[in-house]
Parts: C-alpha cells; structure tokens; sequence
C-alpha cells in the first residue's frame, strides 16, 4: 500500500509515494533498518524558487532520513494502532523550531511524563504531531494546516510548551 507524503528538507519541498506495507508513516521513517525513503511519482521544488519555476519530475528517488525536517501524510492513515497500547496519553500545544520551520500543534505524551523525558526516552527520531500547522519563516504566507504532521527531532532546536488538555480518543 503506497501513500502520498510530502517530505520537507532545509532546501527542498519533496512530493510522492511511499509504500507502507501497511505501517504507519511514522514507522516507516522510525524503521533503522533502511536509512533512506523511496519515493515514486516524485515532484522536487526548491523553497527559494517555489511557484517561479516547474517542479523537478521524476518517476523513482530515494531520500536519505536524516535530510528529512518533517513530513506530511497527505491521506488519511487508515492503519489500526497497536491493541495492547492502553496508556493514557495527554495532548500538549507545542512550537517546535527546525532549521527554517516552525510548527504549531499538539503533542501526545504518557500522562504525568515530562515532555522533555518523553522525547528523550523515545528511540524514535521521527515524532508525530496532531492538528498541526507549518509555517516557512522566510515567507510567513507559506503556511500549511494537517491533521498529522511527523518532526525529525535531531533537526529541532526548540520545542515550547503550552497548555496541556486530555488527548482525544484514536490519536497518534
């Protein structure tokens, strides 16, 4: 089962399909067994020339993780989460810098754990976001809103808190 994503990296904004086998997007990324991403149907457009040149089309590429700042499922993750996951999870507003970005949305965390430890603690590099927007600092006007949003946190520079509320049933 293959997905459209659209990947971002400090230069470029990278649109294609990704095949899942079923996962997640987030597991696909977290996967250390592959540190690249293949991609087909792929569209390459440069951040500093968005919209005054047509995209770079290719039919297959293959992107190293580590370039990947975040990424952007662009249809719905019809994948069931794991049954024995019964923790209770707290939804926190958070702003996380990456080089370039800033993103505002809601981070899903183990009730009563710091947030810091929680991202620590974590092996994943990739952290999902819900109900989340980007936003291009060298051109606020380039702005996107996604019900999920996935961070590479080895890219991230800061990550603020705001207020925490109960996570909703099904999230991330």
């Amino acid at each position: 089962m293959a997905i459209g994503v659209q990947l971002f990296t400090a230069d470029f904004i990278i649109r294609g399909q990704v095949e899942t086998d079923g996962e997640r997007l987030t597991d696909v990324l977290n996967l250390k067994t592959d540190p690249q991403l293949i991609l087909s149907e792929v569209q390459s457009s440069s951040l500093f020339t968005l919209g005054k040149s047509p995209p770079l089309r290719l039919a297959r590429a293959r992107l190293e993780k580590k370039a990947i700042l975040m990424a952007i499922p662009l249809e719905q993750d019809l994948t069931h989460k794991s049954i024995f996951r019964k923790t209770n999870r707290v939804g926190v507003d958070v702003a996380v810098l990456l080089p370039q970005f800033e993103i505002h949305g809601m981070l899903h965390v183990v009730e009563r754990l710091d947030i810091r430890k929680g991202l620590m603690m974590r092996p994943e590099d990739f952290i999902p976001l819900t109900d989340a927007t980007l936003t291009y600092v060298f051109n606020p006007q380039l702005s996107l809103h996604s019900g999920a949003m996935i961070f590479n946190k080895n890219h991230m520079s800061l990550l603020g808190e705001g207020r925490v509320r109960p996570a909703a049933e099904g999230a991330v």
